[in-house]
This record gives structure tokens, sequence and C-alpha cells, in this order.
């Protein structure tokens, strides 16, 4: 019999001394379960489990150590088994929206009732070994996830900091062979330049360290206009290396630049959002935030 293999979590969320679950409506075959998805090329199933739930749901988890239960079933047809394999995940202060042509409805339940919404027996099973697990090895009122969002530091990007950049971009050509351009000579001596350069005055960039690595980066400009009198900043790019990625670390670089802009006056935040689906997604699930008009690339 072939085999098919999928990767989710059980994704939970602790407040007031309640916990509550994510559950999620097939979109194909209407019945209530848990985020899952198939893996990708190059992928381990950890990062598979993320980029599903960030998927279905636009939540920003933690994968929790300790847990991992494996569910099995025969496909209709009879010819196929399939093993899907839950770990369990924790997020908060964030609500879970229902991705368009991803699944059908999403819930925010308490156990009793996310028991009861689930449509099969076995995903009821995983549902009360994650709560049993939850009750026994996690500390009521402390978040892992945000334990986790403390080790992550975000610092200004300053010149002496060029080295860990560089580190970091080498970093992320290694997991992802899909960048346009190359860290040569070229590219290091400019970076270096521009921090003696008048022209970047404006510029604001800032650099997410985690277990004393760089993991993530976002740049912005201040852009004044006279067409009102305003002072707007463009974000020119935002990115968080794959092996990181659906941690809530794209989601602190934005915050902690939104909390600088805040404080210098500034009232907009314009941005081209990259084509990829996987960008639109982030975009798209950001709070305070709308998509509107359409961004073009002029040469001079």
């Amino acid at each position: 019999m072939k085999e098919e293999r999928s990767y989710g979590a059980v994704v939970f969320t602790r407040a007031a001394g309640e916990t509550r679950y994510v559950i999620v409506e097939n979109l194909r075959g209407g019945h209530y379960g848990f985020p899952k998805g198939h893996i990708e090329e190059g992928e381990s199933e950890r990062e598979t489990a993320l980029r599903e739930i960030f998927e279905e749901t636009a939540l920003a988890v933690h994968l929790i150590d300790g847990f991992r239960r494996e569910e099995r079933y025969a496909l209709p047809g009879g010819k196929t088994e399939k093993a899907v394999v839950y770990f369990l995940a924790e997020f908060e202060g964030q609500q879970p929206k229902a991705q368009e042509n991803e699944i059908g409805a999403v819930a925010l339940l308490p156990l009793d009732k996310a028991l009861s919404l689930l449509t099969f027996e076995s995903a009821r099973r995983v549902l009360s070994a994650a709560d049993g697990f939850i009750k026994m090895h996690l500390k009521e009122g402390v978040c892992d996830m945000e334990q986790n969002k403390n080790r992550v530091e975000i610092v200004e990007y300053t010149e002496n900091r060029i080295a860990d950049l560089l580190d970091f971009e080498r970093r992320l050509r290694e997991e992802e062979d899909v960048w346009g351009w190359e860290i040569d000579d070229a590219y290091i001596d400019s970076v270096g330049a521009s921090f003696h350069d008048r022209r970047f005055e404006a510029a604001l960039s800032y650099l997410a360290y985690l277990d004393g690595k760089v993991v993530g980066r976002i740049d912005a400009s201040l852009v004044p206009s006279r067409f009102d009198g305003s002072v707007k900043a463009y974000l020119d790019w935002i990115c968080v290396i794959k092996s990181a990625r659906h941690r809530g670390i794209g989601q602190a670089l934005l915050e902690h630049l939104r909390a600088v802009l805040k404080g210098k006056g500034i009232g907009t935040l314009v941005a081209l959002t990259a084509a990829n689906e996987e960008a639109q997604r982030f975009y798209k699930a950001l709070p305070r935030s709308e998509m509107h008009d359409v961004g073009i690339w002029i040469e001079i």
C-alpha cells in the first residue's frame, strides 16, 4: 500500500487560565481537524508544520519540544495509507484567520468544544494527548513562545555589524538559492561605503539576532514629499532566514520598525510586496494594514 505523509500541529494559546485550541475545516472534505500539509523539497518535518500553520491560519507559532503523535488511516479507495505527524505549537497575542484557498473556516475553542467539533476519533485522541502534555509539562501562565521571543534581540544595523550581516546573507543563500545578487567584493564594498555616504542618512536598518547569529533583517528609508508636506517611510526589505521563519521574527522586526517610526512622528509605512505567495500571506496577515494601489519598478 502506498503511503502519503503530512505534518502539522495541535495549535493552542493560553489566556486567563484557559487553554484554547485551533480547529480548521478542510476546504475539500468539509471535516474538522488540525492545520497540516505535505512537505516541500528541502524542508524538515518541523519546517513543514510551521509553514502549513502559517499558510492556513496566519499564525506565527512556536513548536514545543517533547510532543509528537502520529495518526494513520486509509484514504478512500483503499490503495493509500495516510500518515500525519502532529507536533504541539503555541501562539500568543494573535487571532487565527482562515486563509483563502487553504481552509474553509478556523475556530479557537476550549478543550470540550474542540473535542466535539473534531470529525475523527483519531484526531480527538491526539488532542487529548496534547492537552495532557500541556497540563503535565507546561507551567500555566508561562508562554513558551514568549520565552522564545525573548531570545530574539533586535538591534540597529551599524558598521561594526557588517560581518554578522554578511554571515547571514551567506547562510540565507545556503538554505535557499533564489536570491538575485551575489555576496561578492563589489557588494561588500558598497555596503561598507554606505555608512560614510550622506545619501544614506535617512536609512533605517535593524537586525534580528537569535542565539548569537543574525536570522533576519529589515531595511527602510524616510521619504519626505512636498506633495502634501509629509514624511512617510518606505519599507525596502524584510527577510528572515528560512530555518527561522514562522516563529514571529518577521512580525517582531516590523513592530520594532513601527515603534521607531512612531517615535519619529512618522504615521505611514509604504511597502512594495514581493510577488511570491509566502510574502503575500505575510503582508496580508499584518494588523493595522491594507493592500491598495499597484507598485511599479521604473529603470533610470
